[in-house]
């Protein structure tokens, strides 16, 4: 009798490791060009995720079990079962190397390498050109340059007034103007970006198909959506390169409604 009750619970503790286990949680925005990627990415592989809204304007990020788990009360913040961690980059990747996505996050050393400096690319450079500067201010978060300094730029090409702003700065002299933001990004970034397209010999960063990086790029996207005069929109390719990746995402619409809603949608 003891034998068969010990095998019972044994079957039982394996029963509930196996089906029982709670589905990763992530803790997020639905309108954050950070957090959606790494719901994109579970939604696209039918991996299950529970997204748990989090209110930034009611200080639920401050909140002593937020800081628990994240004391950089940043989102997003993924919760598997107990085990949390930060950062949107870091994120895609752990679900992606948990779930063997070799499409996304390919074992190949070159392939990975290309992936891996995009990622880092995104994180370093292209952000804070495009998401600081220009779509975040662009929906509220910032506020537009001096007079001063628009009369500064006026002869720059591409300018767009409405959606090259900044986020204010403690020291307004700090503040980059709209011929800096526009040389890196005509010299360097977008150069750059190209380069990485090349390298897997397709349309996208991934090639033929989506890879990590590409999908932290909705920043891109949603940076031509909401400002579509802006530098970055009137580029030759970007536009092109925005509508090949939601093409290439056949469950975008699952996942990106809200964005879309916010935002807008490139026409």
């Amino acid at each position: 009798l003891s034998l068969g009750w010990s095998r019972a619970v044994e079957s039982l503790v394996w029963f509930s490791s196996a089906f029982l286990k709670m589905p990763m949680k992530l803790k997020m925005l639905p309108i954050s060009a950070s957090c959606l990627p790494c719901q994109a990415l579970c939604i696209e592989n039918g991996i299950e995720l529970e997204a748990v809204s989090v209110d930034l304007m009611k200080g639920e990020h401050m909140s002593p079990e937020f800081l628990a788990q994240n004391p950089m009360h940043c989102i997003p913040v993924l919760d598997d079962d107990g085990f949390a961690i930060w950062e949107g980059r870091t994120i895609s990747r752990y679900i992606a190397n948990k779930h063997k996505l070799e499409s996304f996050y390919p074992t190949d050393p070159q392939k990975r390498g290309v992936c891996d400096v995009a990622l880092d690319f995104h994180l370093s450079t292209l952000y804070p050109n495009i998401g600081t500067n220009v779509l975040y201010p662009a929906v509220g978060f910032g506020t537009a340059p001096s007079e001063e300094k628009l009369k500064e730029c006026s002869d720059v090409s591409y300018a767009c007034i409405d959606c090259l702003l900044f986020v204010p700065p403690r020291d307004p002299s700090t503040a980059p103007d709209l011929r800096t933001l526009l040389q890196k990004w005509t010299k360097d970034i977008w150069p750059a970006f190209q380069k990485l397209l090349k390298m897997n010999g397709g349309d996208l960063l991934g090639g033929d198909k989506p890879n990590l990086a590409d999908l932290h790029m909705v920043l891109m996207y949603y940076t031509v959506a909401k400002c579509p005069d802006s530098y970055v929109a009137k580029t030759p390719g970007v536009k092109e390169y925005c509508i090949k990746l939601k093409a290439s995402l056949p469950k975008w619409d699952e996942y990106m409604a809200a964005a879309d809603g916010f935002y807008g949608k490139i026409e």
